[in-house]
């Protein structure tokens, strides 16, 4: 699986973080009720390393269609994805809340600095010690944004929490994997 990427621009990166944090902002989305789920619908594809016995193969997924319905509280939920589950999908059940949660976004700091230091301590807890700290803190924050339905304040803080990560680039000229046209972080 491969996508198209443009030049890096170090000193891109703040600013176009800003103004997706600002689009991320606009208060005019709805804001999710007790009882209600929030619903994504998305294209995934990806490629993980699968070990069986001592065998380990780089295997991938194509690209393909994923639904997924999350309770605010990320206990309960509905997942379908073409080639995973049925097309009825599975029921989600789980005693610990994701991490992308409404809930859990909604109790996020909403002021970027306070935000990555949070970041940074709970990656810094769980992360590889052969990974560096800057990276985790920057996959930590894309893992709270997929999937995910955060309030307008926290959006807006998570992204520009990531222009405060050092080594964070912006990209020209990037293709996902569907074939859009855009730019990258």
């Amino acid at each position: 699986l491969t996508t198209q990427v443009g030049v890096a621009d170090a000193k891109g990166a703040p600013q176009l973080l800003e103004r997706i944090s600002l689009a991320a902002a606009d208060t005019s989305a709805p804001t999710p009720r007790k009882g209600q789920y929030i619903y994504i619908a998305s294209k995934v594809a990806d490629t993980y390393i699968k070990t069986v016995g001592d065998k380990s193969e780089a295997v991938s997924n194509e690209l393909h269609s994923r639904q997924v319905w999350n309770s605010l509280d990320g206990r309960d939920g509905w997942l379908i994805e073409a080639g995973e589950t049925s097309d009825k999908g599975i029921t989600l059940k789980s005693d610990t809340p994701f991490s992308g949660a409404y809930n859990a976004l909604a109790a996020l700091p909403t002021d970027p600095d306070a935000l990555l230091q949070r970041i940074y301590r709970e990656s810094d807890a769980v992360r590889d010690p052969e990974v560096p700290r800057d990276q985790a803190a920057f996959v930590a924050i894309g893992d709270l944004l997929f999937e995910s339905y955060p309030p307008a304040e926290v959006g807006a803080a998570l992204y520009k929490a990531a222009a405060k990560i050092p080594g964070v680039v912006s990209v020209d000229g990037a293709v996902d994997a569907t074939g859009r046209h855009g730019v990258a972080i």
